[in-house]
């Protein structure tokens, strides 16, 4: 299997080449995108747009982003360039259950857990030892930070994120056009 990892300028992004490593997914370009540092652990395999080649137009991409609003902007970018997502990166040390539907793109890290019957829409971020209960409904470009748990029947909107800091998940929501209140306003 060929990945892109679409954002190598997030810090998010080692995460991600961890579970690639994990899978044993070879070969993976790291394709620059949006402003800031350089975070790749294999700078060797990072790529400018302009410099893709058609082997990776080919290859599945995701958007390697924790923040919703900026991995929307690398997929809406990807998909622009007639990309197409990856099935779900899955770590081998996460459980999902065989009742679950995961949407193309998302990111399951290790140790997180998806309950029975819970829908993951596209382009998901689930972090590091993460768990969502049973029957959740998650939509598209949703993140959830590392440790968090989410219990049953849950439905999250598209672009939320949950995290155990409300006033950086109110920021986050409020970002992407939600409205509402949350304990730390």
């Amino acid at each position: 299997m060929a990945l892109v990892q679409f954002g190598t300028r997030s810090p998010h992004v080692v995460e991600y080449e961890e579970t690639d490593a994990r899978n044993f997914i070879s070969p993976i370009w790291s394709v620059l995108g949006g402003g800031g540092a350089l975070w790749a652990l294999n700078r060797g395999a990072v790529v400018r747009v302009e410099d893709m080649t058609p082997e990776m137009n080919e290859a599945g991409f995701i958007a390697c982003e924790y923040n919703p609003i900026r991995r929307s902007a690398l997929v809406d970018t990807a998909t622009d360039m007639d990309l197409g997502p990856t099935l779900a990166l899955v770590d081998p040390g996460a459980t999902v259950t065989r009742s679950s539907l995961v949407g193309d793109g998302n990111f399951l890290n290790a140790g997180m857990i998806v309950g029975s019957v819970s829908r993951l829409g596209e382009h998901v971020s689930v972090n590091r030892a993460s768990s969502i209960g049973h029957h959740c409904n998650i939509d598209e470009q949703f993140s959830i930070v590392p440790g968090l748990y989410m219990p049953s029947n849950v439905r999250a909107g598209f672009g939320a994120v949950v995290a155990v800091a409300p006033a950086r998940c109110s920021d986050y929501n409020r970002a992407a056009g939600f409205s509402g209140e949350t304990d730390a306003e």
